[in-house]
Parts: structure tokens; C-alpha cells; sequence
């Protein structure tokens, strides 16, 4: 099991732990105080129970606080259908004709959405 740490050294709070080697850290944006403590430690429930069930995001997007506007934590509809197809090959292997066929949809989205967030 990955232990995940709450560094409480500077204003804000941020979490850090080790995955596949590596290590990683996401910063929380919330005051080391009695508010932003409870919150790192939900952040760090579910980033743990992700890591054991197998549905950890190593992108970190899952996790990050939400904005609102642009930010890094936005991702388009076309960004997040081609991250889709790129799982789905990653896992099923995909046959060529279902990866073309899924290369036209993001063509069509694109044309269609936009930047639009997913969200929308």
C-alpha cells in the first residue's frame, strides 16, 4: 500500500506520494489550518482507496481542486474522448477499423465542440 503524506511546511497544504517509483505531489490550494487539514485528509481517503481499487488517475485531474474559468484542471470534450480511445486501446486493444471509426468521431467533435469543456 502507497503511503500518502500531508507536508504541512509551507502556507498551503500539499500531498505526496510514491507511484510506479515515481514520486508525486499535488498541491491542494487550501490553508494550513484546521479546515484545510480536513480536507487533505479527504483528499488523501480517496486518492488512496483509488490506488487500491485500481482507478487512480495519474494525471492528477481527478483530484485537483476546481476552478472555475480556464485552468489546467479543464479538459476539452475532444481532449477527454481521445484520452478514452487511448484507454480503451491501451486495455482491449482495439481492432483497426473500430480506431478509425473512433479517430472520425473525435474529427466530427472537434469540428462540432470546440474547445468546449467536458463538463458542458
Amino acid at each position: 500500500m502507497t503511503k500518502i503524506e500531508i507536508d504541512k511546511s509551507t502556507r498551503t497544504l500539499r500531498l505526496r506520494w510514491y507511484y510506479q517509483g515515481s514520486r508525486t505531489s499535488l498541491s491542494l490550494g487550501v490553508a494550513n489550518d484546521s479546515t484545510g487539514l480536513a480536507f487533505a485528509e479527504m483528499k488523501k481517503g480517496e486518492i488512496a482507496m483509488d490506488l487500491m481499487t485500481g482507478h487512480y488517475d495519474p494525471t492528477l485531474l481527478k483530484y485537483k481542486p476546481r476552478k472555475l474559468g480556464r485552468n489546467p484542471t479543464e479538459i476539452s470534450a475532444v481532449a477527454l474522448f481521445q484520452k478514452y480511445t487511448q484507454q480503451r486501446m491501451k486495455e482491449r486493444e482495439l481492432s483497426h477499423s473500430s480506431i478509425v471509426r473512433f479517430k472520425g468521431i473525435a474529427s466530427k467533435l472537434s469540428q462540432l465542440l470546440g474547445d468546449k469543456p467536458a463538463e458542458k
